[in-house]
């Protein structure tokens, strides 16, 4: 999370490099607002030589002259447009700054944050594109969802019957189906039959709360597993969980909720640092959650400082007590399905650099495996998750009880894991960014920018699988000129893999470039080799948020949108606000 404040002083900077503005009609910098405000900063440019692993107070760059773009108010959880279109002429590395103009704050996540809600330089172009590539994933018939209100949604579980659960947030009007949810906003879940249509919906209001959802499981009973974090003091209907008094340090969560979206319990843990005697909260947040034959809930994430999930305390380690640039570590724990703690650990960051957990899954035989990004120390030897250097990816495989059974880090590269998924016969798929190269099975992968990018600035997207016991099967870089991250990955009952990205307006992701103003593509790709199947860009406006797969291979993709979408020759609208929109695909 980055903070713009006058009172106290803090700005935001941030950095991107454009590879090609052929057909340029403009360019605005999109920035989603997490804690609103009534003055939005000014945006400036600045020097672009900065480095963001040694950026502070004393380090920042120059600004270069006054204010290039502003806006006024900035609510919470819109989105703010600057108007670039006189600044963003041409190829080269764009540096920018948001500057307060008042001490109402204004709260954004970091451009490196685990989901695609986060700030992104908007160059729509004109060109004649190629949206689709491949054989399969012929579009079908796009299911809507949403009322008057706000409904962002953020996280989906698909069961076996092809059935699915929408979970997220909504404001004041919002629904997912015929009734309206309570109050002025809160946490939502619904449920949706195999053909799209509503089962149940319901709203969990939240007066003295912000919650976030960032994952969701369903058990084999139908009973849903949320987690995520949490502002203020919500309550679920179990109880009112701790609270996290400051906006900007939230805490964590975890709930369950019985197949007809009754609470049945929710847990809240809160992180705290004590410099100079004082103990203060810190932020925590839950990331990724999972679930086994027993209806366990298996959950990862970061915090900073301490922590204690039910049988002592998780130290963050170093990095999260730097007093200038804090960085956090992860957590991995495993709950009952009544809630009771069976056991948790920590991973710490060291060398000033994070460690953090943002995607886990269970195998066949209940064991967990959990990825994210890991930082060892070179200068100690300290390893963290088989990292041995800083903010490199790891995927790590623990037994049912919690106790290790092998950790695989990518030692080369920047990069994190951010989707995995278990194939037949329980070899492990994963998905994530990585700059600039990386050694798998004896064999270099190279993201396509590493020889002309003089700031190994842009990442590509790699996909891998490993052996059950942890050696390496194969992997691939995937990407050209442009950015490319993976979202969200899953598998069908066959193997085949699919990934939710974003990209920067169009790349090629294994079958051929594929195009569009909108930012996200969705692609499927071979279990054995890699080999690309089809990819598809998705239609301008959709974040993407939302994948899963049914028993038959078929595709669900989407996520929120405002305004209208258009899907080959047809325009779809949203009812008022943001909307949840599902996009089919043939296997």
């Amino acid at each position: 999370m980055l903070v713009s404040d006058g009172n106290p002083r803090q700005e935001i900077y941030m950095r991107f490099r454009v590879a090609d503005t052929t057909g340029r009609l403009g360019a605005w910098l999109d920035v989603p607002v997490l804690d609103g405000t009534s003055n939005a900063p000014a945006l400036h440019l600045t020097q672009p030589d900065w480095d963001e692993g040694t950026l502070t107070w004393m380090t920042r760059p120059a600004l270069l002259g006054g204010p290039v773009a502003n806006v006024g108010q900035a609510p919470s959880g819109s989105h703010i447009q600057y108007d670039l279109g006189q600044v963003v002429t041409g190829p080269g590395v764009y540096s920018f700054a948001l500057i307060p103009e008042s001490t109402d704050g204004m709260d954004i996540r970091a451009l490196d944050a685990r989901n695609a809600d986060t700030p992104k330089l908007i160059i729509p172009v004109r060109q004649s594109t190629c949206t689709y590539r491949g054989t399969g994933g012929t579009l079908g018939q796009p299911w809507r969802y949403g009322g008057a209100g706000d409904e962002v949604a953020r996280a989906m579980a698909t069961d076996g019957t092809g059935a699915f659960v929408l979970a997220g947030a909504y404001g004041a009007g919002g629904r997912l189906g015929p009734v309206g949810f309570p109050g002025q906003r809160g946490l939502m879940l619904g449920r949706f039959r195999a053909d799209g249509s509503h089962d149940w919906s319901r709203g969990y209001a939240q007066e003295s709360a912000v919650m976030t959802v960032e994952d969701v499981a369903l058990t084999s009973l139908g009973n849903i597993l949320v987690v995520g974090s949490y502002t203020g003091t919500p309550n679920l209907g179990t109880g009112p969980l701790p609270t996290a008094v400051e906006a900007t340090v939230p805490a964590m969560f975890i709930a369950k909720f019985s197949p007809n979206g009754t609470p049945v319990w929710a847990k809240g843990f809160v992180a705290s640092l004590a410099q100079g005697g004082t103990p203060r909260r810190v932020p925590a947040s839950a990331a990724s959650v999972a679930t086994d034959a027993q209806g366990s809930l298996i959950v990862t994430g970061s915090f900073h400082g301490t922590m204690n999930l039910g049988e002592g305390t998780l130290d963050a380690g170093p990095s999260s007590r730097d007093s200038l640039r804090p960085q956090p570590g992860m957590f991995l724990a495993r709950f009952s399905w009544e809630g009771t703690h069976l056991w948790s650990k920590a991973f710490p960051g060291l060398a000033g650099w994070n460690t953090q957990g943002f995607r886990v899954v269970t195998d066949s035989v209940g064991n967990v495996v959990a990825g994210g990004v890991a930082s060892g120390d070179s200068t100690t030897g300290e390893v963290v998750l088989g990292a041995m250097y800083a903010g490199v990816p790891f995927i790590a495989k623990f037994s049912p009880e919690g106790a290790p059974l092998w950790a695989r880090a990518l030692n080369e590269p920047d990069g994190r894991v951010n989707g995995l998924a278990i194939l037949p016969g329980d070899a492990v798929a994963f998905s994530g960014s990585f700059r600039p190269w990386f050694d798998f099975g004896g064999q270099w992968i190279y993201s396509y920018t590493w020889e002309n990018d003089p700031y190994r600035e842009i990442p590509d997207v790699m996909l891998g699988v490993i052996e059950p016991g942890g050696a390496d099967r194969w992997a691939r870089a995937i990407g050209s000129e442009n950015h490319e991250h993976a979202v969200r990955m899953v598998a069908d009952s066959q193997g085949r893999i699919v990934i939710l990205g974003d990209f920067a307006g169009g790349s090629d992701v294994g079958g051929g470039f594929i195009s569009s103003q909108g930012n996200g593509f969705v692609a499927s790709y071979d279990p054995g080799s890699g080999a690309h199947r089809w990819s598809r860009a998705l239609p301008l406006g959709m974040e993407p948020a939302l994948l899963g797969v049914t028993s038959a291979g078929g595709v669900r993709v989407g996520g929120s949108f405002s305004g209208s979408l258009r899907l080959r020759s047809t325009t779809h609208g949203s009812a008022g606000g943001s909307d949840v929109m599902l996009l089919n695909m043939s296997p």
